[in-house]
């Protein structure tokens, strides 16, 4: 359970210090759930895919790829015991390739598998000297990965061209911590974004020729791409790429914590930290205002995640953890 609060959570537990929510809260029950998968990994465990149809489950021995409507098994992929101590993963936008990262005598390696057969496609060797912490596909055939930072050493970007293995940019160092992620492209391709504590913010590249779109400073970090144009940071601000607006603000709360921001970037996803543990309730806020829409509660004593919602805004996921996971599928309510 530690794993699952204090990887996934930590950022958001740390920057979530402001006062509590006093909007009316609008009860729903439970959630209406689709399908349920137990045993699943924690921490996080689940990758929906780019176009929302299809869910990545981690699971003990490798990955489930699930039909995202129903829960119906595609494929598995089975993994050798010495790929299973990966230190990040990230699903291709075709749903063909997992990518896994390691740090192996020294030397920062990308492994690239084919769900299909559980076939090991490509090992990317690069010269990080740290853990590579953060992965992202980009829907042209790219992959970026973010390398910790440690005394001294490492903390660079990277991005390779997928059919080959050959680099394309290498930036840095970006990285002055150890943090899960911070590095992404925009649904399009033509954007990165990477986390740059080196800046005290969050530079977004093109990716047609690597030169700075923006950098968005005080202390900035990616949370997610609220479209093609603009992106949601660590501080739940939505900023435009283009002239660095700021055109939305979630109101910080002390308990809930966001998982998610819905694709019509109108609500939030979050759950409820009590004691520093999830409590029995998740729930959507409204960005406006930052008041409760609509509230889930479980039966007392139910320790429950919000996670992801799909790219269609037709399904959400939430987690139960008492050791590993059960994933539930649950249709998105009416917000």
């Amino acid at each position: 359970m530690g794993r699952h609060v204090f990887t996934r959570h930590a950022v958001a537990v740390m920057i979530a210090v402001c006062a509590m929510l006093g909007a009316a809260v609008a009860d729903a029950g439970t959630p209406t759930v689709v399908w349920q998968k137990s045993g699943v990994q924690t921490g996080d465990s689940t990758i929906f895919s780019a176009d929302g149809t299809a869910l990545l489950l981690a699971i003990s021995g490798g990955f489930e790829l699930r039909r995202a409507s129903d829960g119906v098994l595609l494929n598995t992929l089975t993994l050798p015991a010495d790929s299973l101590g990966y230190d990040a993963k990230a699903l291709s936008s075709d749903k063909t390739l997992v990518a896994l990262s390691f740090l192996r005598n020294g030397a920062g390696t990308i492994e690239l598998w084919r769900i299909a057969g559980s076939t090991l496609t490509r090992t990317i060797t690069t010269d990080a000297v740290r853990t590579i912490k953060g992965l992202a596909f980009s829907s042209a055939g790219l992959i970026a990965s973010r390398e910790r930072f440690a005394y001294g050493g490492g903390g660079n970007l990277r991005v390779h061209r997928v059919s080959d293995g050959t680099l394309l940019k290498k930036l840095g160092p970006v990285a002055r911590n150890s943090a899960s992620g911070g590095v992404g492209f925009s649904a399009d391709g033509t954007l990165l974004a990477v986390n740059d504590n080196n800046q005290n913010g969050l530079w977004i590249l093109r990716t047609s020729d690597w030169s700075t779109a923006r950098l968005i400073g005080n202390g900035a970090t990616l949370f997610a791409w609220a479209d093609n144009a603009s992106v949601w940071t660590g501080g739940f601000q939505r900023v435009r790429i283009s002239d660095g607006a700021v055109l939305a603000t979630l109101p910080p709360s002390d308990t809930s914590l966001p998982s998610a921001i819905t694709p019509d970037n109108r609500f939030a996803y979050a759950w409820d930290m009590v004691d520093f543990t999830a409590s029995n309730t998740i729930r959507f806020l409204r960005v406006t205002d930052g008041g409760t829409q609509l509230l889930y509660t479980f039966p007392s004593g139910t320790r429950v995640w919000s996670d992801k919602i799909n790219s269609t805004q037709r399904l959400f996921i939430y987690e139960i953890c008492p050791n590993d996971c059960t994933v539930y599928v649950a249709s998105m309510p009416s917000l």
